[in-house]
């Protein structure tokens, strides 16, 4: 009795779908997670895999963009904290 494995089309799904997810909230672990998901669905055989293929893409772009606003938000707010600094 052999089992035979069709890819990693359902693990590539679930890690996209969690990726997107946390982009929102952990956007270090949603880049990585994307990454994984991508990774794991390189040559897409199966609608499945298609599928996660594009939530790992999804979840790739939307943890850059994110991390790229908090950077924006942490520089801006320390750079009007300084300009205030020291209080009197």
């Amino acid at each position: 009795m052999s089992i035979k494995k069709e890819g990693n089309g359902f693990e590539s799904y679930v890690i996209g779908t969690i990726a997107i997810v946390l982009a929102f909230f952990q956007p270090v672990v949603g880049l990585v997670l994307s990454i994984v998901g991508l990774v794991w669905s390189k040559n897409p055989r199966t609608p499945m895999e298609k599928k996660a293929r594009t939530l790992s893409t999804i979840g790739l772009i939307v943890s850059i963009i994110m991390i790229v606003l908090i950077v924006v938000f942490a520089f801006s707010t320390n750079l009007s904290g300084i300009q205030n600094f020291p209080a009197k």
